[in-house]
């Protein structure tokens, strides 16, 4: 009887020992959340205060940001000229823009949040 009780208190023991706390919040939640799409976050719950003259009450709060995409999709330059003592400028302008494999690469990128 000695022997089962030293036993269980061995394991009862190793149980205490290996055992890990598992703590989840929103703001963890959602902070993986959010780095799964690319975008950076923190959110705060909301909260009660008690200070020495009056009591604050806090709504929390949400702070969310994700990369911004730049693209320049067409550019125009006009034409123009300038004469002077040194000679004369022509500048005949341009036009450029950017081919369909890149449009559908941009809207992916959009649509994939990076």
């Amino acid at each position: 009887m000695n022997h089962i009780k030293r036993l269980s208190t061995l394991a009862l023991s190793m149980l205490c020992f290996f055992a890990n706390t598992a703590t989840a919040s929103i703001n963890t939640d959602l902070g993986k959340f959010f780095d799964g799409l690319g975008m950076t976050s923190n959110v705060t719950g909301a909260s009660v205060y008690q200070g020495q003259q009056s009591g604050f009450y806090t709504g929390g709060s949400l702070y969310m940001r994700t990369r911004s995409q730049n693209a320049q999709l067409a550019s125009i330059q006009l034409p123009s000229y300038s004469a002077g003592c040194g000679g004369i400028d022509i500048f005949g302008g341009g036009f450029s823009f950017i081919n369909a494999d890149e449009i559908i690469a941009m809207g992916k990128s959009i649509m994939n949040g990076g």
